[in-house]
């Protein structure tokens, strides 16, 4: 009995060469499958090169649109850098546009009642009437809150998207041009 278990032990491999074999085989497998789909994606793309060109461009825009979506974090990063910029320009000459969205994002912001939605692609801010955290009545009951769809087409306050968030750029387009000194100058002045 001893000798017939010393014997089917010795044939046995160990544990650890075994589980060696099968991970080197399924590398080799591995490597076997993605070779046989790169050589018939080039054969596909001489066959079709409108279609690969199309496909290629849609695939690198979604992968930029991604790779530079803005996150929550970049928001509160610009708004400060706008904040800074605004700090550096005498008041009297400030853009009344940008100190209204620089004063609106940073009330609304204090007041936590801007929400933060990352969609992939682009990213969007929205301004809700109150803080989720707030225990009022219209707050909490579910027949008085808006349908969310409401929320972000009423509420929509900022696009973000390729690094940027786009009403927050737009709005400090001219922020050292105050406009009521530009409406009040003579015609001729006026470029």
């Amino acid at each position: 009995m001893a000798s017939t278990s010393a014997a089917s032990t010795a044939v046995k491999l160990p544990i650890w060469r075994r589980a060696g074999d099968k991970i080197v085989e399924s590398f080799k497998n591995v490597t076997n499958d993605y070779t046989t789909v790169m050589k018939e994606t080039a054969t596909g793309c001489k066959e079709h090169p409108i279609r690969t060109g199309i496909l290629a461009t849609a695939f690198g825009f979604v992968t930029y649109a991604y790779r530079t979506n803005p996150s929550e974090a970049s928001f509160y990063n610009t708004l400060c850098e706008k904040r800074d910029a605004m700090v550096l320009i005498p008041e009297s000459t400030h853009s009344e546009r940008s100190d209204g969205a620089l004063s609106l994002r940073t009330q609304l912001s204090n007041e936590r009642r801007l929400r933060y939605y990352n969609l992939l692609l682009c990213s969007i801010l929205v301004k809700t009437p109150h803080d989720e955290g707030a225990r009022i009545y219209q707050s909490q009951d579910p027949n008085l809150r808006r349908w969310p769809w409401q929320e972000v087409w009423e509420g929509l306050l900022d696009v973000g998207c390729f690094g940027k968030w786009h009403n927050l750029e737009k709005a400090f387009i001219d922020c050292d041009v105050r406009q009521s000194d530009i409406e009040n100058l003579p015609d001729d002045q006026k470029t």
